[in-house]
């Protein structure tokens, strides 16, 4: 996150139409009884983008937040953005800046110390949730971090804490060092596509990461940034994929890159160059239906190859506690065998294959599997691949390809029907309706289950009926501008009020 305005950031976020529906005020400050939570800094900043500043404190930190910033997040050893790093230029203001910023937080705990490297003083924060923070002052700047290390590539002895965030920020315009420069906007917000691909990145690595620029005249703009020269989506890609989607992404596929990790480079060169990914609201956010065209005449004839192929990639063994305890020390594992891959049954003039994969996540319970002794997982998937001569559909839900191959069979209406008339070459489409139901559905497959009840009526009361107004908006379809290999591209929006 670039921004020449911290505190503006919360009030202009929640300016992006999608997300008046979601975040609104009732929703934001549902927790706002439950203490120390309400005081800490993350209210402070809910109360600031709702310009609830009634308090002294409140008012306080939105003098000291009213200057650039910029803060880095990146992923934790559980997958999640637990980790981060925040510059905030506080020219004359750092002394009373970090006195507001430790009462905002509540500290149990908190003890400076100094660093060995650098000399700098330290105050070292635990949060009531037990999580550690960092915080110092240098050159007129306040960081805040979750690691009092910094640990940056090549760091040299005796570093400054200013370089060694110049290390994360300085080279801005690779999206791996966190956002490109500020230039005429106001604040610049750019993901890695690495967060953003749910674990299929191998497959879309042609994209690097998605921006989102904010400027007083132009609110909020889209770009994107690629590794080649992407071209516009084709209606004929849209064509293939049913129509229903919540969401979906047309991405140019690097044939060389993907084919080094499903080692098919060579039937991938017969593809159209480009794969379309797309998540229904009858399945789940980890299991899209991925399909791309092209000629694959040839590939049709040798079966055996493409079965190679999936029987490869696809699979994975289980653990299984054979004695003692499931959990801790004591327990003894055992490995348990991939099963074998299956022939799917398929239409003439097509080649399919089926290997059923063990996963707490999975859509059949194992206890209806043939393999059940051989399932570690009480629940499975049966990841699917067909093949046919202008097509190839994968998922890790069987269902969505047969739904692909009716589609194809022009027995059911594809997505190409719901585009709008100047977005045929859509590269993105978001539909509102689908989007919810998946949301929802998702939110209330993630509960914990030893609270599920109180989280169900709490996510009942206060986000469902933000998504049931969300899932009255038209469908968005997204297309790609012009530009050279490793350049920021606009996105350009538009609506189909008929869905």
């Amino acid at each position: 996150v670039n921004t020449k305005s911290l505190f503006d950031l919360p009030k202009d976020v929640i300016e992006v139409p999608i997300l008046k529906d979601l975040l609104t005020e009732d929703f934001v400050f549902y927790y706002r009884d439950g203490g120390a939570d309400w005081m800490s800094f993350r209210g402070t900043l809910a109360r600031l983008a709702f310009e609830q500043q009634t308090d002294w404190p409140t008012k306080v930190m939105k003098w000291i937040l009213n200057g650039p910033a910029e803060v880095a997040f990146w992923k934790g050893p559980d997958g999640k953005l637990t980790n981060f790093i925040a510059v905030i230029d506080q020219s004359g203001v750092k002394e009373i800046s970090k006195l507001i910023a430790e009462s905002a937080i509540p500290a149990g705990e908190s003890q400076m110390k100094i660093d060995a490297t650098t000399g700098s003083k330290i105050s070292t924060l635990t949060l009531a949730t037990g999580r550690t923070v960092y915080m110092t002052t240098e050159e007129n700047r306040l960081f805040i971090f979750t690691n009092a290390a910094i640990p940056v590539p090549l760091a040299a002895k005796n570093r400054s804490y200013l370089d060694r965030a110049k290390a994360f920020f300085g080279a801005n315009e690779d999206v791996s060092l966190f956002g490109p420069k500020l230039g005429s906007a106001k604040h610049v917000v750019t993901v890695s596509a690495r967060y953003l691909s749910f674990g299929y990145q191998a497959f879309f690595s042609g994209i690097k990461g998605v921006r989102f620029d904010f400027a007083k005249a132009s609110g909020w703009t889209t770009k994107l940034l690629t590794t080649n020269a992407a071209k516009p989506a084709d209606e004929k890609d849209w064509a293939q994929m049913p129509k229903g989607a919540a969401f979906c992404l047309a991405v140019p596929v690097d044939t060389k890159a993907v084919g080094a990790v499903v080692k098919a480079e060579t039937w991938l060169q017969k593809s159209a160059g480009s794969a379309v990914a797309c998540w229904y609201p009858e399945s789940k956010l980890h299991s899209p239906l991925i399909a791309t065209r092209g000629d694959f005449t040839e590939l049709l004839k040798k079966p055996d190859e493409l079965k190679r192929i999936f029987t490869s990639t696809i699979g994975s063994r289980e653990i299984t506690v054979v004695a003692g305890p499931t959990v801790g020390e004591g327990a003894t594992f055992k490995y348990l065998p991939v099963l074998p891959v299956q022939d799917a049954k398929v239409a003439a003039g097509q080649v399919g294959f089926i290997r059923e994969v063990g996963g707490r996540y999975g859509f059949y319970p194992s206890s209806k599997s043939p393999n059940n002794k051989l399932l570690g997982s009480k629940r499975y998937f049966k990841v699917k691949l067909v093949a046919t001569s202008g097509s190839i559909y994968f998922s890790p839900d069987d269902r969505l390809v047969d739904k692909g191959l009716t589609t194809a069979d022009g027995k059911f209406p594809s997505m190409a029907t719901s585009l709008p008339a100047k977005g045929k070459s859509a590269s993105f489409i978001v539909a509102p309706d689908a989007l919810a139901k998946l949301a929802k559905a998702s939110i209330l497959e993630s509960l914990p289950e030893s609270q599920e009840s109180i989280f169900r009526t709490a996510v009942s009361r206060q986000l469902f009926p933000n998504l049931e107004k969300f899932a009255k908006r038209p469908l968005q379809a997204a297309s790609i501008g012009s530009g050279g290999n490793g350049a920021w591209k606009q996105v350009e929006w538009t609506t189909n009020a008929a869905k």
